[in-house]
């Protein structure tokens, strides 16, 4: 038997253990937590592949558009060169007579029309 003092220390630690020890509520707890924990990681997960797609397309879509972009200035350039070559050809006879004493006597006449 167990005097007062000894009982009373030994139910002071048997009710410690006691409140230490994991109960079955806990455990159901921790597996609801684990549970949300999971579904969130799943959309998470769902949500990173709709943006990853999203985002594929998107660079998919712009590479398109600046190679669009870049043959239309190319084809923009040439029709500028052109254009100026075209004002060169008809102004320079007048220039050269003005500026330099220089009679041109026949038209000038692109013969290369080549994509250089």
């Amino acid at each position: 038997m167990f005097n007062v003092d000894q009982a009373s220390v030994l139910s002071e630690v048997i009710t410690e253990a006691y409140n230490d020890i994991v109960k079955v509520s806990d455990f159901r707890e921790l597996k609801e937590i684990v549970r949300e924990l999971a579904e969130s990681q799943k959309k998470t997960e769902e949500a990173i592949r709709e943006l990853t797609a999203e985002t594929q397309k998107a660079i998919k879509e712009l590479a398109t558009g600046l190679q669009n972009n870049r043959s239309d200035l190319g084809g923009l350039s040439k029709s500028f060169s052109y254009a100026l070559e075209n004002e060169a050809f008809r102004l320079l006879p007048e220039y050269l007579k003005k500026k330099h004493g220089i009679e041109i006597t026949e038209k000038f006449i692109r013969t290369d029309m080549g994509n250089g």
